[in-house]
């Protein structure tokens, strides 16, 4: 159970993960709230989450208040005999 004193006024990171298929279709695989980590503004939380070492490359952009990695992986022959096209992962902030 979360303090009272975390509930209120924090920000935690929602994080995605999926793909887009071939025809353009974006399918969520994965959606979890990190709630270990609260923070008091959501410019915190992407700080926080700009610094880690798994979120940084040239394949990283801005999306909505968060963070975007998408890797193309048409090339990849496992990929492509099921239809993907790209996976990705995203993390925004939300307000509890």
């Amino acid at each position: 159970m979360l303090l009272p004193e975390v509930l209120m006024g924090s920000w935690v990171a929602r994080y995605e993960e999926g793909y887009v298929s071939d025809d353009g279709s974006d399918v969520t695989l994965v959606k979890e709230l990190h709630l270990a980590i609260p923070w008091s503004t959501p410019e915190e939380a992407l700080q926080h989450w700009e610094s880690r070492n798994d979120l940084r490359g040239p394949d990283v952009e801005r999306f909505g208040n968060g963070l975007q990695q998408v890797h193309d992986v048409t090339e990849r022959p496992e990929f492509r005999a099921l239809r993907v096209a790209s996976i990705w992962r995203r993390v925004t902030f939300q307000k509890l």
